[in-house]
Parts: C-alpha cells; structure tokens; sequence
C-alpha cells in the first residue's frame, strides 16, 4: 500500500468513525488519527517514495531562485551554497510545473552524504558550524514582504527535511543546465556562481545582447560600485566568457561627472546556449 493508499483509507476510517460518535467516545481515536494523517501528508508532499534528482552524467535544468530580497540579503558564499544544495535536492520536473511556483526538498540526513559527496569531487563546501549558520539564515530569509520563506524546515517520521522555494508566483528565477552549474560549482568561485545568476536573471526572458554597466552588476552582488569592485566584477565577466558561459561585447561611452567628462563601459552581455557552452567546453 503506497501513501495515497494509505491515507485515503485512513480518512474512510475516520469518516465511519465520525457516523458512530455522537457520544464523542471515539474523539480521541479520531484527533489521534487525523494527526497521523497530517504527518503521512508531509512526508508524502517531501517525495519520500520517489527520487526525483537526476544523477551522473544525465543532463536537466535546475531552477534557482534569484528574487532581489535573496541576491541582496545573502553574501556570495551564502548565496552559492543555496544553488549547491538545491543541485542535489529532489524537485519536481520543470516541464510539469509551468507557472506553479517550484520547490525543492532534501533530508538533513541526506544532505549530509551529498555534501561529503561534493566535496570529494571538489566542491568547496562550509564546515559543520558555518552551515548550521547558513541553514538558519536561510530559514529567517523572507519574500515579497514576508509573504514567502526561502525556506521551512519539516519534521517528518522519517527525520528533518527542508523546503526550498524555487520561484514566487511562477516569476523570480533562473534555470541552468546541470553540467553547467557543475562546471562553476567545481571551477570557480562563489562570486562567479551568484555573478552568473544575477545575470541571468535579466535575460531569463530575452537573450539577446542586453546592456549591463558594473555598477548594476555591483548593486545585483550587494557589494559598493567603487573602482576595486568594479574590476573585481570584470575579472568575474571574463572567467564566464572563457568558460563558455556568456557572450560579451562592449562600448565606451562619454558621461559627464562633477570631475569633467569621463569614460564609461557599457558592457553588452547574452548567456551562451548550452550547445554553445558545450562546443567551447570540447576545445
């Protein structure tokens, strides 16, 4: 008997109960049955019964929220370890969920292995005390004037599981190929895996060569657009574009400062398709 099963005839039980307790003789035998209800319905909304994540060399999309309460309100480590955990979480097929908002969910206790698992591979993950900071951060982390929270911690009988909210009212996300956000979780580092992002979240809906300035790109990092940062940021632009990751053009411009007429660069950015990422990936 699967979990649907289950609780379908549980809730019957419950029903014949009901006909038979005018005397309220059987309330607690009902209170104590429509709680175990409650706890086989989250451990069925948690996908105990299937795993959904895709392994090896299998290629799928993952979806990573990018709304702006979350790029400024964590710092690139915390935001990177956010797309690392949801690549080795268990969430619903994209294609299936058109407009719905997504979630993904993962076990303490399979966390844990698949951290470890990262690790070995060469992924730079947090120590046992950073991320119990990050997993607390996350959970007060809030949407859209609280309406949302990134994340909710459930008690399941099968241990802690945690909720990630993928996306906000069908908006507020980006999705990468997985060989792709492998690549920048093994490659490089936190500040290009949240540049990447905050990127892509602009051109998530038109691909065509957008204008960015670094001062925007600043803003989206939550770090102060002074000169350093900004170079910083062109460092992080240029190990994308060799990865393959995006495609750059630029233009200088003259503006005029309180200091007189100065240079600025616009920088014209689009994100590579995957087959172009994979032919630059091959040479």
């Amino acid at each position: 008997m699967n979990l649907e099963e289950l609780i379908a005839e549980l809730e019957n039980q419950i029903s014949v109960w009901n006909r038979f307790n005018k005397d309220n003789s059987l309330t607690e035998k009902i209170e104590n049955t429509q709680d175990k209800i409650n706890e086989l319905k989250k451990q069925l909304s948690i996908k105990v019964e299937e795993e959904i994540i895709k392994k090896g060399d299998d290629e799928y999309d993952i979806v990573i929220p990018t709304h702006n309460d979350i790029t400024s309100g964590l710092s690139s480590g915390e935001f990177s370890f956010l797309t690392k955990i949801i690549s080795v979480s268990n969430f619903s097929d994209i294609d299936k969920r058109s407009g719905v908002d997504m979630e993904a969910y993962i076990y303490e206790k399979v966390l844990k292995q698949r951290l470890e698992e990262l690790k070995a591979q060469g992924v730079k993950v947090p120590s046992r005390n950073t991320l119990k900071k990050y997993m607390k951060l996350f959970e007060k982390i809030t949407i859209d004037g609280d309406n949302f929270h990134l994340m909710n911690v459930i008690n399941t009988p099968n241990g802690i599981a945690y909720q990630f909210k993928q996306s906000y009212s069908g908006k507020y996300f980006i999705t990468i190929p997985s060989p792709m956000l492998r690549e920048l979780m093994e490659g490089t580092n936190d500040k290009v895996i949240k540049l990447y992002c905050v990127i892509a979240r602009k051109l998530q809906m038109n691909n065509g060569f957008t204008k960015f300035t670094r001062e925007y790109l600043c803003k989206g990092m939550a770090i102060e657009p002074i000169e350093s940062n900004m170079q910083y940021i062109s460092r992080l632009l240029s190990i994308l574009k060799k990865l393959g990751h995006i495609k750059i053009k630029h233009e200088w411009i003259k503006v005029k400062t309180d200091d007189g007429v100065q240079m600025q660069q616009i920088i014209y950015i689009r994100l590579a398709t995957y087959q172009e990422w994979k032919d630059t990936s091959k040479k």
